[in-house]
């Protein structure tokens, strides 16, 4: 319960939204930590962590009550599982004023660095080449808003996700790569194109996205 007591602090002393307007609320979905399943004071919900469809009728049958008690209300997913933040933005996007601070909070402060820094250099960010290590939820979504910006810079779609690169444990991401979640597929880097560069997923890529500034 910290952390969205944390993050709705900032609304009213950020925002000055008055505390009787927000409310912190805990999805308790269970856990899987048999010690603490076993501990007698543990005061959460004593079952294994529930997943997929069970999961999701959950989530859904809050944000229906939270809907018909408050029709105007603005949600903020915070701290969500990497595989169920980006598909539960994307269900209800269009349903409720929703937004994940993780991926489009971050992002929105990131361009807006990344956007002062390319001016302070006499450039824009369309001129630039980003490398991200780690290609979670919050990092892809990051990246989705810097090829957002890159594009209204001027540049076509396809070449802006050509100067964005992921880069996670197994290496750069590339269309070869199995087993890619949902929203890092449209973030590869074709294969012929990155050996042509001299990419591999092993390599340097920053040194090697440096050379090619």
């Amino acid at each position: 319960m910290g952390i969205p007591i944390g993050k709705l602090s900032l609304y009213t002393a950020c925002g000055g939204i008055s505390p009787a307007y927000t409310l912190p609320v805990v999805l308790d979905v269970g856990t899987n930590n048999q010690q603490l399943l076993n501990d007698p004071l543990y005061m959460g919900w004593r079952n294994p962590r529930i997943t997929d469809d069970e999961y999701y009728e959950f989530v859904d049958e809050f944000i229906q009550a939270v809907k018909h008690r408050w029709p105007d209300v603005l949600l903020q997913f915070e701290d969500f599982a990497q595989k169920n933040a980006m598909p539960l933005l994307t269900r209800y996007r269009d349903e409720i004023c929703s937004f994940n601070d993780d991926i489009q909070g971050t992002a929105a402060v990131t361009v807006g660095t990344l956007i002062a820094a390319s001016r302070a250099a006499g450039s824009q960010l369309s001129e630039q080449n980003i490398v991200f290590l780690g290609a979670g939820s919050a990092g892809c979504g990051i990246a989705e808003q810097i090829i957002a910006q890159i594009q209204r810079e001027g540049l076509s779609e396809e070449a802006a996700r050509q100067r964005v690169f992921m880069v996670d444990r197994f290496g750069l991401l590339t269309d070869k790569m199995p087993n890619l979640l949902s929203f890092q597929t449209k973030l590869v880097q074709k294969t012929r194109k990155s050996a042509a560069l001299g990419y591999t997923r092993r390599c340097p890529v920053v040194a090697r996205c440096g050379s090619q500034r």
